[in-house]
């Protein structure tokens, strides 16, 4: 059994979190870890602002139309 750096945890959590629709809930992630996604994942704000990612309620997800390039952006983020 291999046990994961908390950088690995956050990571996976975001690998994740992102393939489903809902996407990621934000109190639930900072409840956790204790930590801001935001902070641990500075591109985030880049993607949100560029239109990619949207905030909804307390989710941040990936934009439907940007499903399919799902991989570019966790790729980029890790």
């Amino acid at each position: 059994m291999e046990i994961l750096s908390k950088e690995d945890t956050l990571k996976h959590h975001i690998i994740q979190g992102f393939r489903k629709v809902q996407g990621i809930n934000l109190k639930e992630y900072f409840n956790r870890y204790q930590t801001n996604i935001f902070e641990d994942f500075p591109l985030l704000n880049e993607f949100v602002q560029e239109g990619y990612f949207e905030l909804i309620n307390d989710f941040i997800r990936i934009k439907k139309e940007y499903f399919y390039v799902m991989d570019h952006f966790i790729e980029k983020l890790m």
